[in-house]
């Protein structure tokens, strides 16, 4: 294996960044869950963060994209990739210029999927777009963003 891992390093970054894809993702999902389903009793009332509206589901996968691309950048950057370069910012302005594409593709998959099977299939859409942006990701942080 480590043979394998030696002649082909990108197979290392991939479980690497398979790993970190997975911290962002329980990031993400979770705290996309808490914020739709998640009940609040508020002086004794129950209600969601959000209501069910495409605008308060988009302000839901907004935050949680935000929260998870920043844990996924710092992850991707020191032990994914082991970038040593000085230009972070620039390093991040990429990276998130890649996680943009993948945030409408989101929006753009969750929606459909509310629009054409109901509210019902919302995370089963979230769940789906999510593993299209992983791809868009790595080969966006890979060729791009952490390019040396």
């Amino acid at each position: 294996m480590e043979k394998i891992l030696e002649k082909y390093p990108i197979i290392k970054q991939l479980f690497k960044f398979g790993i970190v894809g997975v911290i962002a993702t329980i990031v993400d999902n979770g705290l996309y869950w808490t914020l739709t389903e998640r009940t609040l009793h508020l002086k004794d009332k129950i209600t969601t963060v959000f209501s069910y509206s495409f605008s308060s589901l988009y302000l839901a996968i907004t935050i949680s994209f935000l929260i998870a691309f920043t844990v996924a950048f710092i992850l991707n950057k020191f032990w994914t990739f082991q970038s040593r370069s000085k230009r972070t910012l620039s390093q991040s302005i990429k990276s998130l210029s890649v996680r943009t594409i993948g945030y409408f593709l989101t929006l753009l998959i969750t929606g459909g999927f509310v629009k054409f099977f109901g509210i019902d299939y919302h995370f089963i859409g979230k769940l789906l777009a999510t593993v299209v942006v992983m791809v868009t990701n790595f080969v966006g942080d890979k060729f791009w963003s952490f390019k040396e």
